[in-house]
């Protein structure tokens, strides 16, 4: 399964087939080298996956703002910010900060995505080696996890771990997975 969210949400080439037979089944690598700002994590198993999470560091208070926090990260300049929230001002139809940095080419998609969701304190994690847990599989109801687009990884103590495509639009509530295992979720 493809966890990317450009595999996901990226904008459709009219050229391209549809044909499920066509599409793309390869991982989208999550790099882009030239640019500062967060990295995946690529652990090698859910074992490393859980000693990575339980070691990081609790870091400092998030930035109140997604242009602050791409500031702090490096990720876009001063003047860039001002650009944007100078287009955003104006009247017209609201455009949000990020997508207007995407349109400047100041951000790709993949960074202004990987960047809010460190922003909102969700890791983002390369999938690729990570192979969920038997028993934490049978802890979501398949038609559940397969509606909100989640799939349980590893139990921790009373956390859940949980690999999601797009956390802003993930439905599935805490409690579903606490009822189940007494877990709570992440």
């Amino acid at each position: 399964m493809n966890l990317d969210p450009r595999f996901f949400h990226g904008r459709a080439d009219p050229a391209l087939s549809t044909e499920p037979g066509e599409l793309p089944t390869h991982p989208i690598p999550l790099d882009e080298p030239t640019r500062p700002g967060p990295q995946p994590l690529r652990p090698p198993s859910c074992a490393a996956l859980r000693e990575a999470l339980r070691d990081e560091p609790s870091g400092e208070a998030a930035a109140p703002h997604l242009g602050q926090a791409l500031l702090r990260a490096g990720m876009i300049d001063a003047a860039t910010l001002q650009r944007a929230l100078a287009m955003q001002a104006r009247s017209g139809p609201h455009r949000t900060l990020g997508r207007i940095l995407v349109d400047l080419g100041a951000l790709s998609e993949l960074r202004l995505r990987m960047a809010m969701a460190e922003w909102q304190g969700v890791r983002v994690v390369d999938p690729q080696s990570l192979l969920p847990e038997a028993d934490v599989l049978a802890l979501l109801p398949r038609a559940v996890a397969e509606r909100d687009g989640v799939l349980p990884l590893l139990v921790d103590g009373d956390t859940l771990t949980v690999l999601v495509a797009d956390p802003g639009t993930m439905r599935c509530s805490t409690s579903c997975a606490s009822r189940r295992s007494g877990a709570s979720g992440r």
